[in-house]
């Protein structure tokens, strides 16, 4: 069993820290070699953010525990919105591609509900919401319907969702609610002025 060496100099590294969201850099910590299962010698380290002083495994295999979430964060979002797609990043982050499918789909009903829908209708009736209310940019029906459409398949099917689709979902999602909540917010300032 391989230990871990103290506070030593481990070369320079380069990593997005999961817990402030900066693209940060250190060359301190602590690692470990070993042997992985092919035989290869490798490394993993620990580091301190220098930005937020919260420990990282960074693995040999390039991923960091935990994983970054996905995607930047939304300013103006609702607590409830903001956990969702808060959820929705680290899934993508983590690799979870079918959740994040299902909480992109959610996300498609709170944005309606928080738009004036009413609650428990059936999910088509969300979608039909958002389009005939334009909540969603002209051209965009098919992106609203792709992501009905995929979070259904990752409820009621068995495959799992792709990584590509989960990040298209994604993607979608964050746009919709960047225009639907953070742009009208920034212009608010200036209206009031």
């Amino acid at each position: 069993m391989s230990k871990w060496n103290n506070t030593v100099d481990c070369g320079p590294k380069e990593w997005r820290c999961p817990f402030c969201n900066k693209e940060v850099a250190g060359r301190i910590g602590w690692y470990r070699e070993f042997r992985n299962i092919r035989g290869d010698k490798v490394r993993d380290n620990i580091r301190i953010c220098p930005n937020c002083d919260r420990p990282v495994i960074l693995l040999y295999s390039g991923r960091t525990h935990p994983a970054p979430s996905f995607g930047n964060p939304i300013p103006n979002l609702s607590e409830q919105i903001n956990s969702a797609y808060e959820e929705a990043r680290t899934c993508v982050g983590c690799s979870a591609f079918t959740a994040c499918a299902l909480v992109c789909r959610k996300l498609l009903m709170l944005i309606a509900v928080d738009k004036g829908a009413k609650e428990n209708l059936k999910f088509v009736q969300y979608v039909d919401f958002l389009s005939e209310n334009h909540h969603v940019p002209a051209g965009s029906g098919d992106w609203v319907k792709h992501i009905k459409d995929r979070g259904n398949e990752a409820t009621h099917e068995l495959p799992n969702t792709s990584k590509a689709d989960a990040i298209q979902i994604f993607e979608f999602t964050s746009m919709l609610l960047t225009l639907n909540y953070d742009y009208p917010a920034r212009m608010k300032p200036e209206a009031d002025a």
